[in-house]
């Protein structure tokens, strides 16, 4: 593969020195001493001031036999007795130290491209996407591994830094990787990630901007999930064991099939929802599930920070979360589960979880220019031209993919077979939860409610006690999750009406398993209604509708 190299004194940098005042910070630490033995600390020392770009640490070395929870509840104490928002208490475990967080008189901004020129990013293993995240309260650069984050969620409201969060998470993969690399598949507003529109990195030709072209993606991605599955399962049968893309790409001699990596963000999760709530939530969670091991990752950001669009289904599978300033503690929890967020500073602030962390860390998000987006972008389109991958630019206008049959071949609507599902997700259901969480009137949801009471699906009414779930997973696969049945002539009628004879057709529309769906194709072959399968070309369909209707009509 050739170099993919993008030369960094194309950029503007700008060193940013964090705000220093050996005079104001000797008066704030006796300041300090006093708060803290009013407080009921006894001989309180009060360390070194670390200067950092958004606040000013100040290390504590506390007392033998002074509780750890007590001083993390030191923060409001604080805050009320120097009259300051934004005081964060913690404890630094690798140096054994209190920590007392209190915001700079001047703030500094985190230049990403000079987090670039320190060279760390390049160290970092390749194959895991190293990005740079900013510093954190004492002024330490952070780098971390995309790929080892995971699918992420990021929260906070208008203004508190998301979009520049984002813009430098994209830029830094775009600074180090070639789109034969790493792909994005991007979701925004016109106004937002628009600037990205006809680089050679995205998979669509321009952001996506319509919920309704959203679902179309998140089904293409889906389908391509399942697809590089095949691949990997293909490997291994062949005696080379792979469990991902990356041990995938290893193995693979031939550069033209290796496998990029696929981002996929979405600028404000809430807006793609309108319309398509349940159809939404569904393909993220099926993505979220396994999507990492075939490299696809998903980046959800949102300004509305509440449980109704961060639902319980959305967190399943999401390994890290950010979350900037936000408007009240409810608003805090529906993102970290925790108070916090909402006595940040803002203008790029936030807070970060993830697993490996001993805690959750602060830090000041990285700060990338539009001249140096713009710089970087036409170099892109300069150097490299975009391509198409697979079929998603033409899969995002076809009108069957979000079109729900009124009644499914079993006489259900596939409304009620949703909240069904939603329901065991959840392991209980009410009229209340079917109403908020579908869209629906209070009569659609009770009869959808009755409906699983009267199949034996859910418990009877028990006062205010939200109904338990009593189906089992296998028994919803098999009664439901096959609209034309678990049968060779049902998926005869799947392969005959849509003209295709693929695994994925099949999968995707009858929900067969990877196993279910070759041994039926091997059948329809052997009954020479389809034709073998040949390297490099699908199957063909040889059986007319009329003779499909002619064997198998009155099955």
């Amino acid at each position: 593969m050739e170099e993919y190299k993008v030369p960094i004194d194309l950029f503007d940098v700008t060193k940013y020195e964090p705000y220093c005042n050996e005079k104001e910070l000797e008066i704030m630490r006796r300041e300090l001493l006093r708060v803290l033995e009013d407080a009921g600390m006894e001989n309180p020392e009060v360390g070194r001031a670390i200067c950092g770009p958004s606040v000013t640490t100040y290390e504590v070395r506390l007392p033998r036999g002074y509780g750890v929870h007590t001083f993390l509840t030191l923060t409001k104490t604080i805050e009320n007795a120097l009259h300051m928002k934004g005081v964060d208490c913690y404890v630094d475990y690798e140096n054994g130290v209190g920590c007392i967080a209190l915001p700079s008189k001047e703030r500094t901004n985190v230049d990403l491209v000079e987090l670039w020129q320190e060279g760390e990013m390049a160290i970092m293993n390749r194959q895991r996407l190293p990005i740079a995240l900013g510093k954190d309260t004492k002024n330490r650069n952070v780098f971390y591994l995309l790929d080892r984050l995971g699918h992420m969620i990021i929260g906070g409201k208008e203004g508190s830094g998301k979009r520049t969060f984002l813009h430098s998470l994209i830029c830094s993969l775009l600074y180090q990787y070639s789109p034969k690399e790493v792909r994005f598949v991007l979701f925004g507003t016109r106004s937002g990630l628009d600037v990205y529109n006809d680089i050679p990195h995205l998979m669509t030709k321009s952001i996506i901007t319509l919920p309704r072209e959203g679902v179309h993606a998140l089904s293409w991605l889906i389908e391509e999930m399942d697809r590089r599955y095949e691949l990997l399962t293909e490997m291994s049968s062949n005696g080379t064991y792979v469990v991902n893309v990356d041990q995938y790409n290893d193995a693979v001699e031939d550069e033209s099939k290796k496998l990029p990596k696929i981002v996929v963000v979405i600028e404000e999760f809430a807006y793609f929802k309108i319309g398509y709530a349940e159809l939404f939530q569904q393909r993220i969670m099926n993505l979220k599930q396994k999507a990492r091991a075939a490299g696809i990752i998903v980046i959800l950001a949102t300004k509305r920070t509440n449980d109704y669009i961060i639902t319980k289904p959305i967190r399943i599978n999401t390994m890290t979360t950010v979350c900037f300033q936000v408007d009240s503690k409810d608003d805090s929890y529906a993102v970290i589960e925790r108070g916090g967020a909402e006595t940040l500073l803002g203008a790029g602030d936030f807070i970060y979880e993830t697993p490996g962390l001993e805690s959750d860390m602060r830090l000041q998000g990285a700060y990338i220019s539009r001249e140096n987006i713009k710089t970087l972008v036409d170099y892109l389109k300069f150097h490299y031209q975009w391509q198409p991958y697979g079929d998603l630019e033409s899969y995002l206008h076809n009108e069957n993919v979000v079109k729900q049959p009124k009644e499914r071949a079993d006489g259900i609507e596939p409304l009620y077979i949703d909240v069904l599902r939603f329901a065991m997700e959840w392991g209980s259901v009410s009229i209340s939860m079917v109403q908020r969480r579908f869209d629906v009137g209070y009569n659609k949801a009770g009869k959808i409610v009755e409906w699983m009471e009267e199949k034996g699906h859910i418990s009877p009414f028990d006062g205010a006690k939200a109904r338990r779930v009593l189906i089992t997973q296998k028994e919803f696969h098999r009664l439901y999750e096959r609209d034309d049945g678990k049968n060779f002539a049902g998926a005869l009628k799947i392969v005959v009406e849509s003209g295709d004879a693929s695994i994925y057709t099949l999968q995707r529309k009858g929900g067969y398993t990877l196993e279910e769906t070759r041994e039926l194709l091997e059948k329809m072959e052997k009954k020479r209604y389809i034709t073998a399968a040949k390297e490099g070309e699908g199957r063909k369909v040889l059986m007319t509708k009329e003779q499909y209707q002619r064997r198998y009509g009155n099955d």
